[in-house]
């Protein structure tokens, strides 16, 4: 059995898992969607708790992967930039934004299952790119700081792209004069606070 075999099962697992949530989706009806066979989802993942923290982890590292991609493509390294190609990005993907955090969104419910194994990733995805951004824009910061502020931009960013994501939000927002051009401004006059608290000495 082949890794295609492997990919197709957590790209359907992938969407059954958000669209339905881990207890409502059983094996045979993943062996159905599939088209393979018990045998195989059991072959590559062992049971489906294993299959869903696959599911989970191949979804964080796709999000890291693009992200990364912008990274090596910047010219220079822009925090305001970096933060808003990575915005983007999530609106052009936004069906897979929506169903990955509704995955990640449910570890909780299901942790049981999974003991501490999900436990490995620690920041968002791709946030180590927005670190080594800030650390060449404003050196010497200290590390406590800069985890604040990657957390927030991240968080952000994520906001902001989840209410694009929404055609009936997004819509109503327009109407009020709150345009994709003036959510990208919001981002950067954050990243621009974020970085001038970060430059100055405390008081």
């Amino acid at each position: 059995m082949n890794d295609t075999t492997k990919k197709k099962i957590l790209e359907v697992a992938h969407k059954l898992f958000a669209d339905k949530g881990f207890q409502a989706v059983s094996i045979r009806e993943l062996a159905k969607a599939c088209d393979v066979n018990i045998a195989a989802i059991n072959y590559h993942f062992e049971n489906k708790a294993k299959l869903y923290q696959e599911t989970i982890k191949h979804s964080v590292a796709d999000m890291t992967r693009d992200i990364k991609e912008i990274y090596e493509a910047q010219s220079s390294c822009s925090i305001e930039d970096l933060s808003i190609k990575v915005y983007n990005l999530f609106i052009a993907k936004s069906e897979n934004l929506r169903s990955s955090f509704r995955l990640i969104l449910t570890v909780s419910e299901n942790h049981e299952a999974f003991g501490d194994s999900l436990i490995e990733h620690h920041g968002p995805p791709g946030g180590e790119y927005f670190y080594e951004c800030l650390k060449q824009e404003l050196p010497g910061v200290e590390q406590a700081d800069l985890d604040w502020a990657v957390r927030s931009i991240f968080t952000q960013i994520i906001h902001k792209s989840l209410i694009k994501c929404n055609s009936t939000i997004c819509k109503s927002l327009e109407e009020i004069g709150i345009t994709h051009s003036v959510i990208e401004e919001d981002i950067r006059r954050l990243i621009r606070v974020i970085r001038r608290e970060l430059s100055e000495p405390v008081k």
